[in-house]
């Protein structure tokens, strides 16, 4: 039955991951901002009236293992510092599903948390992508000595549809049905995205 955490806000450190699950009067999660450390996973679950994550951003993401955010139906706000800093980790488990928009997926978090960035980093300034439309191959261009670790491709339901470490400067799409599609470059520190069209 609780609607707050308040009364907790001494805590600053937890062991072996936070799960934050099935507490359906819950509003908010303020009473662990000074939670700076978790130790496992992060889990959000099942918390129908809780709308932000505001109050757990100031874990750090090298505490987190992984993190399950799902089943919140009224959850929208999760871009928080610590989940972006988390989702920025290559090869970070994340596994969000089931909330309002704006926290339906990694995909609408990750793009939400681009928003925190600043200078903001422009994904035409270091990447050209063509054909546009295209078809079978997809060219890229590096622009600004940009680099390439690992290019993930989305489909517009945030699902995960090509994942590829590159070896050169195009990949193959002739798998892809005709559609609008998110692709993402890794590089050393960040991730930028695009869009391209199929048909």
């Amino acid at each position: 039955q609780l609607t707050t955490l308040s009364g907790v806000e001494g805590l600053t450190t937890v062991n072996d991951g936070l799960f934050i699950n099935s507490n359906f009067e819950l509003e908010n999660v303020y009473g662990l901002n000074n939670v700076t450390l978790v130790g496992g996973k992060l889990m959000i679950k099942a918390n129908n009236k809780l709308t932000t994550l505001n109050g757990l951003g100031n874990i750090a993401a090298e505490s987190i293992d992984s993190i399950n955010i799902s089943g919140n139906l009224m959850l929208s706000t999760c871009h928080v510092q610590s989940v972006c800093d988390f989702i920025a980790t290559p090869d970070a488990v994340v596994y969000i599903v089931d909330n309002a928009e704006g926290c339906n997926n990694e995909t609408e978090v990750d793009s939400a948390c681009q928003s925190l960035n600043v200078p903001e980093l422009k994904f035409g300034d270091y990447y050209s992508i063509y054909p546009v439309p295209a078809h079978d191959k997809l060219q890229i261009s590096v622009l600004n000595g940009a680099v390439m670790n690992s290019i993930t491709v989305y489909n517009q339901f945030g699902q995960k549809v090509i994942f590829i470490k590159p070896t050169g400067t195009s990949i193959d799409i002739s798998g892809l049905n005709p559609g609008l599609y998110i692709i993402e470059i890794q590089d050393n520190k960040n991730k930028l995205r695009g869009r391209f069209i199929v048909r």
